[in-house]
């Protein structure tokens, strides 16, 4: 199997991917978790005012509330992290290698949006979230979502982003929070 550098993967992230993992690191801090999981990143997503999840949870009908509080039954699962950091879970890093695979070969993106994250996610909804959250979510057509991605996301300042031909730029992570992470994880690999 390939191995991709963690740090590598989360410069794609684009600046609010990156701002909601942030959020999630910091937040898993805050509570000691001892991982940081898919659930607390897509958590994150939906406080980011017109992120491409909010926007596309409003378009089908789904309560950003509701699905909150589906994520949070689950958000802290195990023990307390006796470390400083947490860590990233194996699922986490899956997700967001099978959404940089999504984004760059499948949709020819540059950044690694959250509505592509979503998408990945919708994929196989059970792998990664728990089950009350993954039921909310099949209100999204992940087929006309992928099709229409464009049109489903126009309103989202993720677009705007995009629209103000802002270049891709790859963010360092070594000033941020996620630096530390991305080191601890990349140290511990085989």
């Amino acid at each position: 199997m390939i191995q991709i550098d963690l740090a590598t993967l989360v410069k794609r992230l684009n600046p609010f991917a990156k701002q909601a993992l942030e959020m999630a690191a910091s937040e898993c801090m805050s509570q000691q978790a001892s991982e940081i999981t898919v659930a607390h990143m897509l958590l994150q997503m939906l406080v980011i005012p017109r992120s491409d999840v909010r926007v596309i949870a409003e378009r089908t009908g789904i309560s950003a509330e509701d699905l909150r509080q589906a994520l949070t039954v689950e958000s802290y699962p195990g023990g307390r992290s006796a470390e400083g950091y947490p860590s990233f879970s194996p699922m986490l890093i899956e997700w967001l290698k099978e959404s940089w695979l999504l984004a760059s070969a499948q949709m020819q993106h540059s950044e690694l949006r959250s509505g592509v994250l979503l998408l990945t996610l919708l994929h196989s909804p059970l792998r990664y979230i728990p089950p009350a959250a993954a039921r909310l979510l099949t209100a999204i057509n992940r087929d006309q979502l992928q099709q229409d991605f464009t049109a489903w996301t126009k309103e989202s300042a993720e677009s705007v982003d995009l629209a103000g031909g802002q270049a891709f730029r790859a963010t360092e992570t070594g000033d941020t929070l996620l630096g530390p992470l991305c080191q601890k994880y990349d140290r511990r690999r085989p």
